[in-house]
């Protein structure tokens, strides 16, 4: 689990050559390093905080697990966190908000996450993450087929480090080739 404390934040702005201030009366050092990091990586941010008030995953744990496939890649592999973005299907909205994603074309249970890339067979991947015991409702299973149909590899991954293998192993497909058989991927194509 990627989890980030005050030290690690305090380091990260000592090499960045920014000026560690010592705590003083009315001054939040945490925010003010939140504040830089925030400029670079809006997934580290997420983390600090989540690490600062651990309280904040419940009832967020896919939230939190997308975050954590998001800032492993903006880390490691620049060129997949490039082609990979989510879809704001989920989450608690106003109605006007809700309307407003609707009118624009927001469709209820399309995959949380997309690499436009294609390897393999394939024209490009997609992921619906789940978390713990949680499964893909019907609307999202019949997206994963439809999208499957057409070309692209769909995947039903829980937890981020299972996404993290899975889009891995498809940027290292070689030209032509299948992703290997994953049976959680099978139960939904049925």
């Amino acid at each position: 689990m990627l989890r980030f404390s005050e030290e690690w934040l305090a380091e990260r702005q000592k090499k960045q050559g920014a000026r560690v201030t010592q705590k003083r009366k009315g001054t939040n050092v945490l925010g003010e390093a939140i504040k830089s990091v925030a400029k670079k990586s809006p997934h580290a941010v997420a983390l600090a905080l989540l690490d600062k008030n651990p309280d904040l995953v419940k009832g967020n744990q896919e939230h939190y697990e997308q975050v954590r496939v998001f800032y492993y890649f903006e880390r490691h592999h620049q060129g997949i966190y490039t082609r990979l973005h989510s879809t704001p299907n989920g989450g608690h909205r106003g109605k006007a908000s809700a309307g407003k994603i609707k009118a624009e074309g927001q469709k209820k249970g399309y995959p949380d996450m997309s690499l436009d890339a294609a390897r393999g067979k394939y024209h490009g991947l997609r992921i619906e993450l789940k978390y713990g015991k949680n499964s893909a409702s019907e609307e999202q299973k019949e997206w994963l087929r439809l999208l499957t149909a057409e070309g692209y590899y769909c995947a039903l991954c829980v937890g981020h480090n299972e996404a993290i293998d899975v889009l891995m192993t498809y940027w290292h497909l070689e030209p032509g080739a299948s992703m290997p058989g994953r049976e959680r991927d099978e139960a939904w194509q049925m």
